[in-house]
């Protein structure tokens, strides 16, 4: 999935789905750890960063159970409640929760009632500690309804794995400039994800080739797919300047690794006629949680000449960029970072377009923002790049789910 903004971010977007669970499950795993050694606070901010990733309804029992024994009673209501909007009707743990959400409304009714007026005063603990869940995937029976339940968050969907598919719309619009030159970049899709975990995307976008000169962009109507192992495809043609893209690319854990071809025949860049410039695209990226609330991001990619034909003004582009995404609360994520492009091998010719001269290289400072409320999520991006007087991109867009219980 090709997003609008710059090119380092291609193959964080093309494996978003994948990248996401492979976080989610070692947030997961980090939860149980915590929760068999009675740290249950930790363990309910584990799960809740893991719910994040992946909304599945099992997290939110995990983070009841959690809240519970933490003495959290507030906090264990609102993810209980939470369950029983999103489970499956079947779930075997549903019984369980409905009787502890009972006992948790109970015991924040009795708070309020309290002299101190404290609403975020303690219960007591559970005075004996469950057993730890046993090794299970979505939808199989827990032993111990006190446990939390483990979660695969490899094959998880919204709700029950074998019960449910998701969908998602988006669209994104960027506006980018230097020097007086403007242009438009954009990006639509539509991604379905099947009950085994499958991504599938359709959609169609047009970006910048060089994110610091704005002139030269390259569009197509794309197909991409994301396997439950983590092995993402995508092919790309039909944009306005007769160019494609075909993509390969893994995630696993904390890292993605991934290579694009790209044949663009920009008329802007090398003039109307028989032109055309083979671009190898590796690319890779590294995201580490550090806490529950933060995570460091590492991304590189290096758009290397293959071949040309009747073009000779054909940059390849060295992009690296380092950045911190933040969860805030349970609706805000923030992200800042800063970044290096850097352009080698101009060629003999030049431009049809504006370019000002064969500077090398732009320095790069980006900020963010995503508000998630319910199964929307809005977002917007700020870019900007010291390149001859400046450059910028300032993106904004939507993203809408929904989960459809299968027949």
């Amino acid at each position: 999935m090709v997003p609008a903004t710059p090119i380092v971010l291609m193959l964080a977007a093309m494996l978003f789905a994948a990248d996401g669970k492979d976080s989610a499950r070692e947030y997961s795993r980090r939860a149980s750890v915590a929760y068999n050694l009675g740290h249950y606070d930790e363990a309910a901010d584990l799960y809740e960063s893991a719910y994040r990733l992946v909304q599945d309804a099992t997290l939110l029992f995990n983070i009841g159970q959690s809240s519970r024994l933490a003495g959290r009673p507030e906090r264990a209501l609102a993810a209980y409640k939470g369950f029983l909007r999103t489970a499956a009707p079947d779930d075997p743990n549903r019984a369980a929760v409905e009787v502890h959400a009972a006992d948790m409304e109970k015991a924040v009714n009795d708070a309020r009632r309290a002299p101190t007026g404290n609403e975020n005063a303690r219960s007591a603990p559970a005075p004996t500690l469950p057993p730890p869940a046993a090794t299970t995937t979505v939808g199989a029976t827990h032993k111990g309804v006190d446990a939390p339940a483990a979660v695969d968050v490899v094959t998880t969907a919204d709700t029950a794995a074998d019960a449910s598919h998701r969908t998602m719309l988006g669209a994104q619009v960027g506006a980018a400039g230097r020097e007086g030159s403007s242009a438009t970049n954009y990006r639509a899709f539509a991604r379905l994800t099947d009950r085994g975990q499958r991504v599938f995307e359709l959609g169609y976008f047009r970006r910048a080739i060089y994110p610091m000169n704005p002139t030269y962009r390259y569009s197509a109507l794309y197909a991409a797919m994301t396997t439950q192992t983590g092995w993402g495809f995508e092919f790309g043609a039909l944009g306005r300047d007769d160019g494609w893209h075909l993509a390969v690319g893994r995630t696993r854990d904390y890292l993605a690794l991934g290579l694009r071809l790209e044949a663009l025949a920009p008329s802007s860049l090398c003039g109307p006629g028989d032109a055309r410039v083979l671009y190898a695209i590796p690319e890779g990226r590294l995201g580490v949680p550090v806490t529950s609330r933060f995570t460091v991001l590492a991304l590189a990619s290096y758009r290397g000449k293959l071949s040309t034909r009747n073009c000779e003004f054909h940059p390849s582009l060295l992009t690296l960029d380092l950045s911190g995404q933040f969860t805030l609360t349970r609706e805000w994520l923030l992200n800042a970072g800063v970044g290096h492009y850097g352009l080698t091998d101009f060629g003999s010719g030049s431009p049809v377009g504006p370019w000002p001269d064969r500077q090398n290289a732009a320095e790069v400072l980006h900020l963010g923002a995503r508000y998630q409320l319910g199964r929307t999520a809005l977002f917007s991006e700020l870019r900007t790049m010291g390149y001859h007087g400046g450059s910028y991109e300032i993106l904004l867009g939507a993203e809408f789910g929904a989960v459809t219980p299968a027949r």
